[in-house]
């Protein structure tokens, strides 16, 4: 579906493809637990996930970078730019809290602090069982941001990216607009934003803006804003996403930009002369 990309973010590496059939089925980290009814729950802490990737045929000019992640000889903390997955905000953060069921990804300026709320008539086009409810409680200026900076996604050189989420206003209807913030390799940050749409009680409107990262801004992150002058209402937003402008503009899940580390032996094969196998696993090492 698109473009595979690894390393530090400011210094993304373009790699090839790897060879398909991979799976990623991520890792459950929980447990069972059965009532004397024969109930069933399951307690999930996490879901992490490995890409144990394989290249066919590469030269070694293609294989280097990929050597060097697997000898530890690239600085870390390294991302994964998933070309499989177009939604690069990790999952916490792109189902409005639903993952974890708390608001603790998402930080405000202006306003209460941003809780969950489970939702019984979520966007029709985002089925999740809640969303972050944040009550501003002036007319100021106001921004609902991430919370974590490892959160942020790194650019990808030339690329235009599109943030997008689903908000609603609870009580009367005001103004609001997706932005970004678009962050250089030292934290100073410059905000793009989007088209001032009316959100009104009770129905899901998707909010969007569309950028070009310079070359010197190196990570982004979405925000969603409110200018100064619109009425104090209480706002529920759900279904944030993150990716390349050219994709589709369908929410989905998320986890298209992971932080990693080679997690395995390299596989190095000589195939033919100049060509080799190679093969290289990746493990998330944090759950976003």
């Amino acid at each position: 579906m698109g473009n595979w990309y690894l390393g530090p973010t400011g210094a993304l590496q373009p790699i090839p493809a790897p060879e398909v059939g991979l799976d990623v089925s991520p890792t459950l980290i929980g447990s069972v637990h059965r009532s004397l009814g024969g109930a069933q729950t399951v307690a999930v802490l996490a879901q992490p996930r490995a890409w144990p990737m394989k290249w066919p045929a590469l030269s070694e000019d293609q294989a280097t970078f990929l050597r060097m992640v697997g000898l530890n000889l690239v600085t870390g903390p390294l991302r994964l730019i998933d070309g499989e997955i177009r939604n690069r905000i990790g999952a916490r953060i792109a189902a409005g809290g639903s993952f974890t069921r708390d608001a603790s990804a998402f930080n405000q300026t202006g306003g209460s602090t941003p809780t969950w709320v489970a939702v019984t008539d979520p966007p029709a086009a985002v089925l999740l069982r809640g969303a972050v409810s944040w009550q501003r409680t002036t007319t100021a200026a106001a921004s609902l941001t991430i919370a974590n900076s490892l959160d942020r996604v790194p650019t990808v050189a030339g690329e235009q990216a599109r943030i997008s989420m689903w908000a609603r206003s609870t009580t009367g209807a005001m103004q609001a607009r997706a932005a970004v913030d678009a962050f250089d390799s030292s934290g100073s940050s410059t905000r793009t934003t989007g088209t001032l749409t009316t959100l009104n009680t009770g129905a899901w409107t998707q909010l969007s803006v569309v950028y070009t990262p310079t070359s010197s801004q190196v990570e982004h992150a979405p925000v969603l804003d409110v200018p100064s002058g619109q009425a104090a209402t209480t706002i529920q937003t759900t279904g944030w996403m993150l990716c390349a402008a050219t994709q589709p503009s369908t929410w989905s899940v998320g986890g298209g930009a992971a932080i990693v580390a080679a997690g395995s032996e390299l596989v190095d094969t000589y195939v033919l002369i100049g060509v080799r196998g190679f093969g290289l696993t990746l493990l998330e090492s944090r759950i976003a």
